[in-house]
């Protein structure tokens, strides 16, 4: 088994610094692909530092799994002790060093098996699946607006217009302990998978992005296209995303 992955990351044509930021690899013998992408958040540098903190744990978390250890692994356990470990590990820093305080960041991490997904996630940075040209959100947003949706407090036209869609309520690394969402389930066949961070799939209509991604899919576009899109359509914010696909 074989995966193939494109990520790209870049810092928009607002901000000053890039707090993004998206790695991958695979594990022994290409047993499984693992992807993890981050919207950090902080004053002065800090966001870059949270977001870059997570990637570094779980990049070294996934490089000392081992081959004989994968029939005895458990990701639903395993996928939530990282991310917990990245939050106090990311908040003891915040509040040892002044230049950090108040630092955090999203995370969602994706781990592909030959025949399972599994996802942990905290945040608004998402997780999509595409089976048959269709586009899945499977994550969702730790957001305050996502609470009043479920409540049917708002609609989604309302939610799509806020002011406050970015206001998280949740992130790794702002409390001493932070609860982590986790899926898993049995992969479609010849699906890919879509990670993002906010400054694109905040930016572009789910319909906007299911074309475009099936676009590149076929080879007629390329990442690029997608984030010169969000931009267009008004993003502001640092664009990462990831694509990743069994060949």
């Amino acid at each position: 088994m074989s995966f193939q992955v494109e990520t790209i990351s870049e810092q928009g044509n607002f901000r000053d610094n890039n707090e993004d930021a998206i790695a991958w690899g695979v594990g022994p013998q290409q047993q499984f692909c693992w992807m993890v992408i981050a919207d950090g958040m902080g004053g002065h540098q800090a966001g870059e530092v949270a977001s870059e903190m997570l990637l570094a744990i779980f990049r070294q978390a996934m490089q000392q799994i081992e081959v004989h250890q994968l029939k005895q692994l458990n990701w639903a356990e395993k996928l939530p002790l990282l991310m917990q470990s990245a939050n106090q590990q990311i908040f003891q820093s915040a509040q040892s060093n002044k230049a950090l305080a108040g630092m955090g960041t999203t995370g969602v991490v994706l781990v592909l098996t030959s025949q399972m997904y599994h996802l942990a996630w905290v945040g608004d940075s998402r997780a999509y699946q595409i089976v048959d040209g269709h586009l899945i959100q499977k994550t969702k947003d730790h957001t305050a607006i996502q609470y009043l949706l479920d409540k049917g407090v708002i609609s989604q036209a309302d939610a799509s217009r806020s002011n406050t869609r970015h206001l998280l309520a949740k992130a790794i690394g702002t409390q001493l302990n932070v609860e982590t969402d986790y899926l898993s389930g049995v992969r479609a066949s010849d699906d890919q998978w879509f990670l993002s961070t906010d400054g694109l799939h905040d930016f572009i209509v789910d319909q906007q992005l299911t074309e475009q991604l099936n676009l590149y899919l076929e080879q007629k576009n390329t990442l690029k296209t997608l984030i010169e899109l969000a931009i267009a359509n008004g993003s502001t914010d640092n664009i990462t995303l990831g694509i990743v696909k069994n060949i």
